[in-house]
């Protein structure tokens, strides 16, 4: 979060939502909000990941 606030010079202006990546009706959503929200979409991090066949 730090990274992302320090690129943005702004915090008021990191947004985030929770969904499922694999499910690309979700990802088409999200991308529609948050193009919605800023304008433009620049980059994206996909922050989900797995350890031992558990989410974490």
């Amino acid at each position: 979060m730090i990274a992302i606030t320090g690129a943005t010079h702004d915090p008021a202006q990191v947004f985030s939502q929770v969904l499922d990546v694999s499910k690309s009706k979700q990802v088409d959503n999200w991308t529609e909000k948050t193009v919605s929200h800023f304008g433009t979409l620049d980059g994206a991090v996909n922050a989900a990941g797995v350890i031992g066949g558990k989410a974490f």
